[in-house]
């Protein structure tokens, strides 16, 4: 691995993955994997109908696969890792907290708990801190523990936003 591998970090001092998209040839194929997983749940989208339409619908699918690549880069089953996904892996995996805002997002904080992962011990986790708010502790296999904080992660927002999740 190379020595200049840097990773921001936010006010948590937890780390914000850079955008996980060099396994993605293009945006087009950002998109047929969005739609293929809306298919599996049930769900057809429309799609872009106008050329207007593509960035946002490819945006949209480009920020699931950074969330998806996220999942295979902790857990170290990502396939054809770069050296920033290994180094990412590396640290969350030794204990360093993860920002579990999605791309874009990484500067807005929720009201009621830090939206951070951090691994404790080899298969217990702790979602938010216990100074700042909210905050769960759970158990989970290297392969599941990313998934399961997302899900925690979109709950207490949609709550904090009166949503039902």
């Amino acid at each position: 691995m190379s020595d200049e591998i840097t990773l921001k970090t936010g006010l948590y001092e937890e780390l914000f993955a850079p955008p996980l998209l060099s396994h993605l040839a293009s945006p087009e194929e950002a998109w047929q994997r969005y739609y293929e997983y809306n298919l599996s749940l049930g769900v057809t989208l429309d799609g872009p109908k106008s050329e207007a339409e593509k960035p946002i619908w490819y945006n949209l699918a480009m920020l699931y696969c950074h969330q998806v690549r996220l999942r295979e880069v902790i857990a170290g089953s990502a396939p054809n890792p770069t050296e920033t996904e290994q180094a990412l892996a590396y640290l969350v995996q030794s204990g360093y907290r993860l920002s579990l805002r999605p791309l874009g997002l990484e500067y807005k904080n929720p009201k009621t708990f830090a939206p951070v992962l951090t691994r404790l011990e080899e298969e217990l986790w702790r979602i938010g801190m216990p100074d700042q708010g909210r905050n769960r502790l759970f158990h989970a296999s290297l392969e599941k523990a990313v998934e399961e904080a997302q899900h925690i992660y979109v709950a207490w927002v949609d709550e904090e936003d009166g949503k039902e999740s």
